[in-house]
């Protein structure tokens, strides 16, 4: 009778230990779930961050170049041109014309402005200086 109410403790004790390591090993999954999710969210933002660097709104932004400079590029190539694309630029109503710099001032962005100011300041004054 003994040895039978030992092995009966014991399964319940196992039962129980089993139990208890298969919550734990649930909480150890979950917590690594998490830290993994931590993780890549962190990846994420870092790739992110890096890809934010990178310039890859170059051709966007000369192509804006290109349309603002487009009355003083066509006088450089023929005065009746940019005769013709100064007409054209004026016959453009002033919200046309403010939903165009709108466009291009997104284009180059808040940051790339004053960039672009200093080195046309700095190349400006090192032309004067020769």
């Amino acid at each position: 009778m003994f040895p039978s109410i030992l092995e009966l403790v014991k399964s319940v004790f196992g039962f129980a230990k089993e139990r208890i390591e298969a919550k734990h090993l649930r909480n150890i999954a979950a917590i690594k779930e998490q830290q993994r999710q931590i993780e890549d969210r962190e990846i994420r933002t870092h790739s992110w961050d890096l890809a934010q660097l990178n310039d890859k709104d170059k051709a966007l932004r000369i192509m804006a170049f290109i349309l603002f400079a487009s009355p003083l590029l066509a006088y450089l190539i023929s005065p009746k041109l940019g005769d013709y694309v100064q007409k054209a630029w004026s016959s453009i109503s002033a919200a046309q014309a403010s939903v165009l710099y709108a466009m291009c001032l997104a284009v180059f962005g808040r940051q790339h402005i004053p960039n672009m100011i200093g080195s046309i300041v700095s190349s400006v004054s090192k032309g004067l200086r020769k």
